[in-house]
């Protein structure tokens, strides 16, 4: 079953990614016209798309058209579709994962206890594997773990400066898309709140002036919460301690928001109106054919090996030439490792949502007043509250995501409500909902919820259609890290952003397309980080840091 099945929002208007039928056809064949194939019609497929069409029509790019293969038979309908709506400049930290003590701890321990086994988990001798390559993977970078946190903050900034440019270059679609840039409201709680928080601070504001930013986050007091955003005095009140101080931590940093689907909607839309774009959908790519024995960077692709649903192509067929580039954003299939085109398998951490919209009248629905609001506890966390505008709907829409838990080795992709992960994270996300926006929740859900504790699927199964519940991975590499550039003479990676596919996936985007380019990998450039910060972000993103280096 293919993740958008699992899923209401493929059926709802939330989420709208048009479904044209496949405008690839033998008379457009890449044999006679050099072709950029993008596997993966999600959200970092389509930006990618997006920046390369740029080049095309500048003539910059030896490349003449762009095919998009995606397995399922609607754009954006896997990762994308849970990938929220959150443009977060730590959101690399939250993808990253631990410490590898920490990981180590978090993997043996409860998710009601701040772990990542989810109710009932007894490890396999498959999942201990899994799991002890996955800290053995962090202990190689222990020492580095600082330096790479601080990488992947820089990198976070630079992409918020590229959705600010990417709105000015395209304003209707950033409008249609709910697009904003704001100060978002972050709270912590737990015994480790205010360390926490400060740390993260410490953090961004060390990015920030690496990067030219001018103190981006900062620790803030109760009332400077209650200033910033008014609507959460009844649960900022409710965590004040005797002495009317709060019971945890705050800050503000900069981020942003933009509704997905209607993103991917607009964003297909002008794609295709190009003529440039065709869609193969429907369409999975089983393998990768190689023109061997070379290897790494002189290694090249020579075609795919593609099996088709339905149409005139079904069944299995190749696409592609050796004179074509591939370009592979590919959420959580694991096809680079599958095809030896990258020695580390992902790592499969899952991830849930609930997505709410929200009463036609809500009270002052600015942005200033309606901010994202993220919280992080010691036993639970993180939690993201993220609000965007829906055009269509004419509504404000709130997605509750982050909570993030182990799903099994043997758990092949995707998800399905019936997993006991599945059906405890999304009641927790419920039941913070209620804690958060309590009148929000009580107006959706109905009286008879009111107070109601939610367990498992068979609490808020009922509710389904009210809270649009998601399911899906979101793999990382054993380092935290992404793999980001070329595997390849003629093959790009995007792959292994965790849940930071739709933050990083503007700067991504850009970055590929330099290189398709011809620019070679120490002279690419990023607006908002300076060249050589760049360059240590690539280096710890690149797809072959796995092999011997000797070998390529």
């Amino acid at each position: 079953m293919a993740p958008f099945e699992n899923s209401p929002l493929a059926d709802s208007p939330l989420f709208t990614a048009p479904t044209p039928k496949s405008s690839f056809s033998e008379s457009s064949s890449p044999k006679t016209l050099p072709t950029v194939y993008i596997i993966g019609g999600g959200v970092a497929g389509l930006l990618t798309a997006q920046s390369l069409l740029k080049e095309i029509a500048d003539g910059a790019t030896p490349w003449s058209q762009v095919v998009i293969i995606e397995r399922a038979e609607q754009l954006g309908t896997g990762l994308t579709q849970g990938n929220g709506r959150s443009l977060t400049a730590t959101e690399g930290l939250v993808a990253a994962g631990m410490k590898p003590d920490e990981l180590e701890r978090s993997l043996a321990t409860p998710l009601e206890k701040g772990g990542y086994a989810y109710p009932g988990f007894v490890a396999t001798p498959a999942d201990q594997a899994q799991m002890d390559d996955y800290a053995a993977g962090l202990r190689a970078i222990a020492s580095d773990i600082v330096n790479r946190d601080l990488s992947l903050v820089r990198f976070g900034l630079a992409t918020l400066t590229q959705w600010q440019s990417w709105a000015q270059e395209c304003p209707k679609l950033a409008e249609k898309s709910g697009f904003y840039i704001s100060e978002k409201l972050r709270i912590y709680g737990g015994k480790r709140a205010k360390r926490r928080a400060i740390a993260e601070v410490s953090r961004l504001n060390n990015a920030g002036a690496d990067c030219g930013w001018d103190n981006p986050g900062q620790v803030v007091t109760y009332q400077d919460a209650l200033d910033f955003d008014p609507a959460m005095g009844a649960y900022l009140e409710s965590r004040l301690d005797g002495d009317r101080q709060f019971d945890g931590a705050l800050t503000l940093q900069p981020g942003g928001a933009i509704h997905v689907g209607r993103l991917m909607e607009e964003l297909t839309q002008s794609l295709l109106a190009t003529n440039r774009v065709s869609l193969c959908t429907n369409t999975h790519v089983q393998d990768i054919q190689w023109r061997s024995p070379a290897q790494g960077l002189h290694r090249q692709i020579t075609g795919l090996t593609v099996k088709t649903f339905g149409g005139q192509h079904s069944g299995c067929r190749t696409l592609g030439t050796a004179e074509d580039a591939y370009v592979f954003a590919t959420g959580f299939d694991d096809l680079l490792h599958r095809s030896g085109a990258i020695a580390a398998p992902l790592f499969p951490v899952a991830g849930t949502s609930i997505t709410l919209v929200l009463p036609p009248a809500i009270p002052n629905t600015s942005v200033k007043s309606f901010p994202q609001r993220a919280w992080k506890q010691d036993v639970l966390g993180p939690l993201v509250f993220s609000p965007t505008f829906d055009t269509v709907l004419d509504r404000w829409i709130l997605r509750v995501g982050g909570l993030k838990f182990y799903p099994g080795a043997n758990n092949e992709p995707p998800l399905d409500f019936e997993h006991p992960g599945v059906q405890w994270a999304i009641a927790q996300q419920i039941q913070q909902a209620m804690a958060f926006v309590p009148k929000v929740m009580g107006n959706l859900l109905g009286a008879e919820f009111n107070g109601k504790t939610f367990v498992a699927a068979a609490d808020w199964m009922p509710l389904k259609d009210k809270i649009n519940p998601w399911a899906g991975l979101r793999p990382l590499y054993s380092d935290g890290m992404a793999a980001l550039g070329p595997f390849a003479s003629n093959g790009y990676a995007i792959s292994g952003t965790g849940s930071w596919g739709l933050s990083s996936g503007i700067g991504n985007g850009a970055l590929i397309t330099q290189w398709l380019r011809g620019v070679s990998g120490e002279r690419l450039t990023l607006p908002g980080i300076p060249d050589d910060l760049l360059q240590d972000y690539l280096n710890r993103v690149d797809p072959l840091r796995f092999y011997d280096r000797r070998l390529n």
